[in-house]
């Protein structure tokens, strides 16, 4: 009897999704999606297949893997150059992330910008201190488009996890101008918090995957699914 009831429950269970498979692609076919819309989709698909495997709270552990695998993914991988249009002169501009310590959840992210105009080069340093619970899921990879600035190779995306509603990332900033001359000038500016910790990749797959890292990491160390996707912070 126990085994009738199994074998008619697991029939009822492979009809009940085979059913889900054919209609909610038909529910979706009454509506328009365009690209964005799908990579959303997969994201959101994605974001909710590790959150099912991160139900449990997480130990030392697993927060060690997931941040070494964001570190792994991100470091030396989220390097960007491009050629930009500045008051009539072409300059580069290269900008570099790299997760440089990790604390837990907390990570202390840096940024290079590196400007080379002709009169010499100048240097832009921003150090973000992450609270990976802070963050939100799903991460998202988003084409970037800059009318004055192309990408000396490939293509620009950014990959963001947006801070949640009334959170920020505290974040300093320091600079370092090289005149033609040869000398070196420091300056240090305040800067203010940022709202979402994001890196810039010129190759898909590695931005794909980038993405997925940072959607775990942020998952495993508590970090909430953003309340709408259509606000901002």
């Amino acid at each position: 009897m126990i085994w009738a009831v199994q074998i008619r429950m697991s029939s009822f269970c492979r009809i009940f999704s085979l059913c889900l498979f054919w209609v909610v692609p038909y529910s979706l076919g009454s509506q328009v999606l365009d690209l964005p819309s799908l990579f959303r989709i997969a994201e959101r698909q994605e974001g909710g297949n590790e959150r099912a495997r991160t139900d449990k709270p997480a130990d030392a552990k697993n927060i060690f893997n997931a941040t070494e695998r964001l570190k792994r993914a991100v470091n030396g991988n989220s390097v960007v150059k491009n050629q930009c249009q500045f008051q009539g002169h072409t300059v580069q501009v290269k900008e570099s992330t790299e997760v440089a310590e990790t604390d837990g959840c907390n990570l202390v992210v840096k940024t290079v910008k590196t400007s080379s105009p002709g009169e010499g080069q100048r240097e832009l340093r921003f150090t973000m201190h992450v609270n990976l619970a802070d963050l939100s899921t799903p991460a998202s990879t988003e084409p970037q488009n800059f009318s004055q600035c192309k990408p000396d190779h490939g293509i620009l995306l950014k990959v963001v996890s947006r801070a949640q509603p009334g959170k920020s990332i505290p974040t300093s900033r320091s600079s370092i101008a090289q005149p033609s001359a040869g000398q070196t000038i420091p300056e240090n500016q305040q800067a203010p918090p940022r709202k979402d910790l994001s890196f810039f990749f010129s190759d898909a797959f590695i931005a794909r995957r980038a993405a997925r890292a940072l959607d775990r990491a942020v998952a495993i160390c508590g970090g909430k699914d953003w309340p709408d996707e259509d606000d901002s912070p």
